[in-house]
């Protein structure tokens, strides 16, 4: 049984062991002496397994013909445990009892030293689960839980064969993927956690809820947060959410499929890649159009800038105000500006919307958009906002009474696409001037309309028209 004070070493050791391999000592003081660097020295050190190659430290097994700690023979046990259950998972406490009976009768309290010493040594060969879920990176806090409560742990040995390594090989040429290790020595994990980092860590909270997406995509963006079995992930569930067949490790290789499927799980990640830059577009799109901004226009997001700005002056509502101050904001980039827009407007950044608070945005937005461009009618005239820009207030009055009106700015870049329009209505009028004019005031009134009241010819008499 091991002292308190040995238990801690042993943690601090394997810990070094994890986050500092490649430094000499494991990055342990070299001038004092704790008890970590006492066992670091009389096994991994005089045990030949950590060992400086060039110009980098690395821990491995110990080569057959210069073994002074006689551990070759446990490490050989453990891979030979973990590689006869090739895609199943082996419980550590399995793995502990194998290594507790003859010829090799190891210490418990020696055992986890030494299963980090394999797995350091072979990291890229296998998978470790807690509860069911591997996990991507293995650290000091995941290794005092496995030592803790071995129970819950699990491993796993991946092995690249026959037709699984054409697909392997394929899914790293396709996706780009920077390996980790040697390219002579590559492993399942060297293509399945920079999915699952590229999945979990990297891409918005958006991402991981929106059904915005293709069904394909889904499936793949899901398989790759639940962080299942490497191999199992890798030659059945991406290639059946790709709508593919699985990779069966007997199989005759087929070129053709295999390029099928990595093309496919390349689109379907960039579908993912790009599906908040597509939010940030829509909600552009949504901002533009609400306040009568040409889409298509480059000078859209400096106009509105400009006409934020000269509200600025007169605004005193807290919630209006502020939503001129984040229209005329120019520090920002785009996409950092229509984040700001749309986090004030529905109170929560789009970065971990659901796909509801995008309808919640549209509809509040078009709420602020109304109070903002009536304040605008009310000042229109009383400063330039853009010299460049032609401003003009449309105002239509029925006989009843009611009124609609809107500001409309125009660059000078739109006066081409202005003149065509121009033309073409001219046409109109000149076949019927008067019947023309009205029904230009209808289509203008309908637009204008806050409840979207339709005022169409057929139901307006001989005398109104």
């Amino acid at each position: 049984n091991l002292s308190t004070a040995g238990s801690g070493a042993r943690m601090s050791l394997i810990r070094a062991m994890l986050e500092n391999e490649s430094e000499p000592n494991l990055g342990l003081p070299g001038d004092k002496r704790p008890p970590e660097m006492s066992v670091y020295l009389s096994i991994l050190k005089y045990g030949n397994i950590h060992v400086k190659g060039g110009k980098i430290w690395s821990i491995q097994e110990p080569p057959s013909n210069d073994d002074p700690c006689n551990l070759l023979p446990t490490l050989s046990r453990i891979e030979v445990l973990l590689k006869s259950s090739v895609d199943s998972k082996v419980p550590v406490t399995d793995l502990f009892a194998e290594l507790r009976k003859p010829p090799y009768g190891i210490r418990s309290g020696l055992i986890p030293l030494i299963f980090a010493i394999y797995y350091v040594a072979h990291r890229q060969d296998i998978a470790i689960f807690e509860d069911g879920t591997f996990l991507r990176e293995v650290r000091g806090d995941d290794f005092y839980r496995l030592i803790r409560a071995p129970e819950y742990f699990e491993v796993q040995h991946s092995a690249i064969e026959g037709i699984r390594a054409s697909v392997f090989d394929s899914v790293i040429n396709v996706l780009g993927i920077q390996l980790v290790s040697n390219e002579q020595d590559t492993k399942i994990l060297d293509v399945v956690q920079p999915l699952c980092t590229f999945v979990v860590d990297q891409l918005p909270e958006y991402v991981h809820n929106t059904k915005q997406v293709s069904n394909q995509a889904i499936k793949v963006r899901n398989l790759l947060m639940s962080a299942g079995e490497p191999a199992p992930l890798l030659f059945r569930d991406l290639p059946i959410a790709c709508g593919h067949s699985v990779f069966d490790i007997t199989e005759p290789i087929d070129e053709k499929r295999i390029q099928d499927f990595a093309d496919d799980l390349k689109r379907y990640l960039g579908e993912l890649k790009d599906t908040y830059t597509e939010l940030l577009e829509r909600l552009k799109l949504r901002i533009f159009n609400e306040l009568n901004v040409n889409s298509n226009s480059s000078h859209g997001r400096h106009l509105l800038e400009k006409r934020a700005g000269a509200l600025l002056v007169s605004v005193t509502e807290p919630t209006l105000k502020a939503f001129c101050v984040r229209l005329s904001d120019s520090k920002h980039t785009e996409s950092k500006w229509i984040e700001s827009i749309a986090s004030f407007v529905t109170s929560n950044p789009p970065f971990y919307w659901l796909d509801s608070d995008e309808q919640k945005f549209q509809h509040e937005l078009s709420t602020f958009a109304s109070r903002f461009k009536h304040v605008e009618s009310i000042y229109f005239g009383s400063e330039d906002i853009l010299e460049e820009c032609l401003g003009i207030r449309l105002s239509i009055t029925r006989t009843d009474g009611n009124e609609r009106s809107e500001v409309l700015y125009l660059g000078t870049t739109e006066e081409k696409e202005l003149t065509n329009i121009q033309q073409q209505i001219q046409k109109i009028l000149a076949k019927n001037k008067h019947l023309g004019l009205a029904a230009i005031a209808h289509a203008v009134w309908n637009e204008l309309s806050e409840d979207s009241e339709k005022f169409v010819t057929e139901n307006l008499t001989k005398k109104e028209v």
